[in-house]
């Protein structure tokens, strides 16, 4: 699949970036990895082969001793996650249960104990923009599934699997709690692309608007462009309840996604209402005047 020209220089928010970082050297891990041969993790390292694919890749190769010990703890990670799915895509994240997998090996092996799915959110959105991108021009009409395919090197089944994600978005209602937020927020329904790259990628639209944003796709009239996303702070739910809510094995990706959307209309509703209310109260509308002011910084 064809990826973005210099995107990293594109990332405009620095835990972006740090996350992209991340999992572009787990790439690059995983990459020695396929290259060395699983088998090593049972027997001698060839450590001079082993510290020339590692500097290769960029990777600081002075010690050799601590350069065999990342080396196995990564094997073996590995060989634990292909143990329990043999069909596993460890270079996946367009799903949430990619970014799951990856985000543990990641978590495990780089020695970095923020790490966690949600941040593989937008790195998926940047990896995967021709994937969501040519789902929209075949959707729309622009054009063909045989061209997109073609043109964005994108393989069949990679997007078949999409648009089977994004048909289960549609149907899942997500469109319309996201739409009914733009429409008392901003007046208008969001860009498509925000629900093609949530749909396509099992995200709520307000984390691929979000995303996009930090990637300067979404620039503009009724568009947020900067990383101080106020608006979307208006109706941000808590964490701890998004991170309860993805971890529950009984829903689906789309009824996780959902639910937390419908969490999110609620505390815009609760907003609105507290500032209609203060309005009443002070017999004035500088409430609403200054809510529509700082909508205006930032559209």
């Amino acid at each position: 699949m064809k990826k973005i020209k210099n995107a990293r220089d594109k990332i405009t928010d620095n835990e972006v970036l740090r996350s992209y970082d991340k999992y572009k050297n787990y790439l690059s891990e995983l990459q020695i990895y396929e290259e060395y041969g699983s088998a090593s993790i049972f027997g001698k390292i060839n450590i001079f082969k082993l510290s020339s694919l590692y500097k290769r890749s960029g990777f600081d190769v002075n010690d050799r001793k601590d350069l065999e010990t990342r080396f196995q703890k990564f094997s073996a990670k590995v060989e634990q996650v292909k143990q329990k799915d043999p069909n596993v895509d460890l270079r996946d994240i367009r799903t949430q249960k990619g970014r799951n997998i990856v985000s543990d090996i990641i978590y495990e092996t780089q020695n970095d104990k923020r790490i966690k799915p949600a941040d593989l959110e937008a790195v998926s959105v940047v990896e995967n923009f021709a994937l969501y991108i040519a789902l929209e021009q075949v959707d729309e009409k622009v054009k063909d599934k045989k061209r997109v395919l073609e043109e964005y090197e994108i393989k069949e089944e990679e997007f078949d699997e999409a648009e089977k994600s994004f048909r289960r978005y549609q149907q899942s209602g997500i469109i319309d709690v996201y739409d009914e937020i733009m429409q008392m927020n901003q007046g208008q329904a969001p860009s498509k692309i925000v629900h093609y790259a949530a749909g396509t990628l099992e995200l709520r639209p307000s984390e691929a608007k979000r995303d996009l944003t930090v990637m300067q796709i979404l620039k503009g009239n009724g568009t947020i462009n900067n990383s101080k996303d106020k608006l979307y702070n208006v109706y941000n739910v808590s964490q701890a309840v998004i991170d309860n809510i993805m971890k529950d094995p009984g829903l689906t990706p789309e009824e996780k996604n959902k639910k937390i959307s419908e969490l999110e209309l609620m505390e815009y509703q609760r907003v609105l209402k507290n500032v209609e209310e203060a309005n009443r109260k002070q017999n004035t509308d500088r409430y609403k005047i200054a809510r529509e002011n700082d909508q205006k910084e930032i559209s």
